[in-house]
Protein backbone atom coordinates (compact mmCIF):
# COMPACT_ATOMS: atom_id res chain seq x y z
CA UNK A 1 0.00 0.00 0.00
CA UNK A 2 1.02 3.67 -1.17
CA UNK A 3 0.49 6.27 1.80
CA UNK A 4 2.35 8.71 -0.10
CA UNK A 5 0.27 11.75 -0.72
CA UNK A 6 1.46 14.37 -3.69
CA UNK A 7 0.28 17.75 -3.04
CA UNK A 8 0.93 19.38 -6.37
CA UNK A 9 -2.05 19.02 -8.84
CA UNK A 10 -3.56 20.91 -6.08
CA UNK A 11 -1.41 23.63 -5.07
CA UNK A 12 -0.19 25.51 -7.59
CA UNK A 13 1.97 29.05 -7.11
CA UNK A 14 -1.20 31.75 -8.43
CA UNK A 15 -3.84 29.89 -6.10
CA UNK A 16 -0.79 29.48 -2.99
CA UNK A 17 -0.92 33.30 -3.64
CA UNK A 18 -4.77 33.59 -4.01
CA UNK A 19 -4.63 31.68 -0.12
CA UNK A 20 -2.33 33.88 1.38
CA UNK A 21 -2.51 37.44 0.49
CA UNK A 22 -5.67 37.33 2.17
CA UNK A 23 -3.29 36.07 5.36
CA UNK A 24 -0.81 38.93 4.14
CA UNK A 25 -3.31 41.85 4.52
CA UNK A 26 -4.29 40.56 7.87
CA UNK A 27 -0.93 40.84 8.93
CA UNK A 28 -0.40 44.12 7.36
CA UNK A 29 -3.73 45.15 9.17
CA UNK A 30 -2.12 43.86 12.85
CA UNK A 31 1.00 45.76 12.20
CA UNK A 32 -0.78 48.96 11.37
CA UNK A 33 -3.01 48.62 14.07
CA UNK A 34 0.15 48.58 16.39
CA UNK A 35 1.20 51.22 14.87
CA UNK A 36 -1.71 53.18 15.01
CA UNK A 37 -0.09 56.68 15.64
CA UNK A 38 1.81 56.30 12.61
CA UNK A 39 -0.78 57.71 9.69
CA UNK A 40 -1.06 60.83 12.78
CA UNK A 41 2.49 61.27 12.39
CA UNK A 42 2.85 60.94 8.32
CA UNK A 43 0.26 63.55 8.11
CA UNK A 44 1.66 65.63 10.47
CA UNK A 45 4.80 65.42 8.42
CA UNK A 46 3.02 66.81 5.53
CA UNK A 47 1.96 63.23 3.69
CA UNK A 48 -1.10 63.81 1.52
CA UNK A 49 -3.38 60.68 1.56
CA UNK A 50 -4.93 59.70 -1.35
CA UNK A 51 -7.51 56.96 -2.14
CA UNK A 52 -7.02 55.02 -5.30
CA UNK A 53 -8.96 56.51 -7.94
CA UNK A 54 -11.92 54.73 -9.33
CA UNK A 55 -9.97 53.56 -12.44
CA UNK A 56 -7.42 52.25 -10.13
CA UNK A 57 -9.50 50.21 -8.78
CA UNK A 58 -11.64 48.92 -11.64
CA UNK A 59 -8.11 48.44 -13.81
CA UNK A 60 -6.63 45.97 -10.64
CA UNK A 61 -10.06 44.71 -10.63
CA UNK A 62 -10.43 43.63 -14.03
CA UNK A 63 -6.90 42.45 -14.10
CA UNK A 64 -7.84 40.18 -10.96
CA UNK A 65 -10.81 38.88 -12.98
CA UNK A 66 -8.37 37.90 -15.87
CA UNK A 67 -6.44 36.02 -13.64
CA UNK A 68 -8.97 33.88 -11.77
CA UNK A 69 -10.32 33.33 -15.37
CA UNK A 70 -7.02 31.63 -16.39
CA UNK A 71 -6.72 29.76 -13.07
CA UNK A 72 -10.31 28.76 -12.80
CA UNK A 73 -9.72 27.27 -16.64
CA UNK A 74 -6.84 25.36 -15.62
CA UNK A 75 -7.13 24.16 -12.03
CA UNK A 76 -10.39 22.36 -10.85
CA UNK A 77 -9.76 22.78 -7.37
CA UNK A 78 -8.90 26.38 -7.80
CA UNK A 79 -12.28 26.64 -9.68
CA UNK A 80 -14.49 25.03 -7.07
CA UNK A 81 -13.43 27.42 -4.46
CA UNK A 82 -13.06 30.68 -6.16
CA UNK A 83 -17.13 29.86 -7.54
CA UNK A 84 -17.98 29.58 -3.35
CA UNK A 85 -15.99 32.99 -2.65
CA UNK A 86 -17.78 34.45 -5.63
CA UNK A 87 -21.42 33.51 -4.68
CA UNK A 88 -20.08 34.84 -1.00
CA UNK A 89 -18.79 37.76 -2.06
CA UNK A 90 -21.93 38.75 -4.15
CA UNK A 91 -24.12 38.15 -1.15
CA UNK A 92 -21.80 40.20 1.62
CA UNK A 93 -21.61 43.04 -0.34
CA UNK A 94 -25.70 43.52 -0.83
CA UNK A 95 -25.41 43.05 3.05
CA UNK A 96 -22.79 45.54 3.60
CA UNK A 97 -24.53 48.38 1.62
CA UNK A 98 -27.41 47.94 3.74
CA UNK A 99 -26.02 47.18 7.03
CA UNK A 100 -21.83 48.11 7.07
CA UNK A 101 -21.76 50.77 4.28
CA UNK A 102 -24.00 53.30 6.12
CA UNK A 103 -22.64 52.64 9.67
CA UNK A 104 -19.28 52.75 8.86
CA UNK A 105 -19.69 56.40 6.73
CA UNK A 106 -21.64 57.48 9.91
CA UNK A 107 -18.50 57.39 12.01
CA UNK A 108 -16.10 58.57 9.74
CA UNK A 109 -18.69 61.55 9.49
CA UNK A 110 -18.23 61.40 13.68
CA UNK A 111 -14.23 61.43 13.00
CA UNK A 112 -14.21 64.59 11.20
CA UNK A 113 -16.24 66.12 13.23
CA UNK A 114 -14.46 65.58 16.10
CA UNK A 115 -16.78 63.34 17.47
CA UNK A 116 -14.60 60.12 17.99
Amino acid sequence: MNWSISFEPLISWPLLAAVLAPLALLALTGLWLGQRGAVRRLVAGGAKLRPFSQEIMAACFDKANEVYAEMEASNAPFKKIWESIKGFRKEHYLWAQVAEYNYDTFMMVQQRNGKL
